[in-house]
């Protein structure tokens, strides 16, 4: 008997915050329409979809942007893992990246860390600058990062697919 109540009681419980997430997000997107149509931004749907993010309540430029900003972020730790392996993974992929593709990755880091550094310094801006960061920066995303990331994750799944063509010993691997 105790238990089933308890059931019910999270039911209710879920099914208020359901209400009250839909009530929020009317207000988020509300709010971030206005900038879109302002800044001419993504349509708030389109970027969801991209991201794979659902904006629930609180503020939605901050949230875009924060999202943003974490693409942008794990883009640059993955080619970091590249330069630097930390883990064994790292390691066997590492060992199969020739000099031409180690100085492709180094050009796109250097360019992804600049570009994520101007998303970083909207944190000081109004929003006429933020939005234009914004819009640079999801541009950029679609048209860059995606593909680039896309192309190197295809090629690690070649690695490992086909196995090392250099010795790698997990021995050797001191983590």
């Amino acid at each position: 008997m105790w238990r089933i109540n308890a059931l019910k009681i999270r039911f209710i419980k879920s099914d208020r915050f359901a209400r009250n997430m839909n009530e929020d997000r009317s207000e988020v997107i509300k709010e971030y329409e206005g900038l879109r149509k302002e800044f001419n931004l993504v349509k708030l749907e389109e970027f969801e979809k991209e991201m794979g993010v659902k904006i629930s309540q609180g503020y939605a430029f901050g949230f875009v942007m924060e999202v943003l900003q974490n693409r942008f972020g794990s883009a640059l730790g993955f080619i970091e893992s590249i330069f630097n392996p930390s883990n064994f993974r790292s390691m066997i992929v590492s060992k199969e990246y020739s000099d031409e593709d180690r100085n492709e990755l180094n050009k796109f880091y250097y360019e992804l860390s600049a570009r994520l550094s101007s998303l970083w310094k909207t944190y000081y801006l109004e929003i006429p600058e933020r939005a234009k960061a914004f819009k640079e920066g999801y541009d950029w995303y679609i048209k860059s990062i995606k593909p680039f990331m896309k192309k190197q994750l295809e090629k690690h799944i070649g690695i490992f697919e086909k196995g090392p063509s250099k010795e790698v010993s997990s021995e050797k691997y001191m983590g």
